[in-house]
């Protein structure tokens, strides 16, 4: 498993895998979610390979 990251670094991280475009349709990323629900996790889920970043029509 990946290193569990904060709120901020989660979504920089998420934005830079993802060349800051939106993993559905390549518009820009406004969001970056989780894949898995942060409430399923114990430690909130702030990993890299639990994150996709998001355009606003997808967020």
């Amino acid at each position: 498993m990946s290193q569990l990251l904060s709120r901020t670094d989660f979504r920089e991280s998420v934005f830079a895998r993802d060349k800051h475009k939106c993993v559905f349709c390549d518009k820009k990323a406004a969001d970056a979610h989780h894949i898995i629900e942060r409430r399923l996790w114990p430690d909130g889920g702030y990993y890299i390979n639990n994150g996709a970043s998001v355009c606003k029509v997808m967020s």
